[in-house]
């Protein structure tokens, strides 16, 4: 099969190619924490999530739905005052968000989920979700991927899971044909998964440092958890109504 992958080491990198990103099948990751936190919301029973890029869009939604919606995010890796749920693995728990829909903004992860609003599909990747990404785009013929990375600047974290989604997608077809980011990335993979184990590489990055800084060492810890969860979490733009924000649903369109 002729099957190509491009990744994007930051949202602004994939609004400048709207075109790759139209019509392929796009996985965007924010390893610490987005990405990972809501992989777990979905196996704990989540219905459904709903990406937006200000706290105010997030208090309008809950304002003009129904009760099964709650709200979930973060700033400056610290639970928003007024929301329901963090942007940490452990809020998500079938008490809060089974059945739910989830209005989730981040500092990063929900900036590379709106630039991927042209994708046919979109998924959610963490490393605890891996394989199943995996079983979900193999037979994807445009593949791209997205990173979310912290404040503008490249993450190691997430080259890392890039990289591994890359290598595992090789060991499916010899032939699929990488950019050189893809193939940097998966370079990058094979270096450091064989100098140290996944919860030490994802120690030693930036965002890791400030998480530790602020007592979310244990976060981590769920992010290491290599193919534990069989969920893809996945934004249908197409189901949200982003017109109950009225001027900003622009930047959603």
């Amino acid at each position: 099969m002729n099957q190509t992958i491009n990744v994007f080491q930051l949202p602004a990198d994939a609004k400048k190619n709207k075109d790759v990103i139209s019509g392929a099948c796009a996985v965007v990751i924010d390893v610490l924490r987005s990405t990972t936190t809501l992989t777990y919301a979905i196996d704990a029973g989540l219905k459904a999530i709903v990406p937006v890029l200000k706290v105010d869009d997030a208090l309008k939604f809950r304002e003009s739905a129904a009760k099964d919606v709650i709200l979930g995010g973060e700033r400056n890796c610290e639970r928003i005052e007024q929301f329901d749920v963090g942007n940490s693995p452990s809020d998500m728990i079938p008490d809060i968000v089974k059945n739910k829909t989830l209005i989730f903004t981040s500092t990063n992860g929900t900036l590379a989920m709106i630039a991927a609003k042209n994708a046919k599909k979109l998924l959610l990747a963490s490393f605890v979700n891996a394989a199943e990404i995996i079983r979900q785009i193999k037979n994807e013929k445009r593949i791209v991927i997205i990173c979310s990375g912290t404040e503008g600047k490249i993450t190691s974290e997430d080259i890392l899971l890039a990289g591994f989604i890359v290598t595992l997608i090789q060991s499916e077809n010899k032939t699929v044909k990488l950019d050189k980011i893809a193939e940097s990335c998966a370079g990058k993979w094979n270096r450091e998964s064989q100098q140290r184990n996944l919860l030490e590489n994802l120690r030693i990055g930036d965002g890791a440092k400030k998480l530790i800084q602020l007592g979310f060492d244990k976060d981590i810890e769920y992010a290491a958890k290599i193919n534990s969860i069989n969920a893809a979490p996945k934004i249908e733009f197409d189901k949200i109504d982003y017109s109950i924000l009225g001027n900003s649903a622009e930047e959603y369109l």
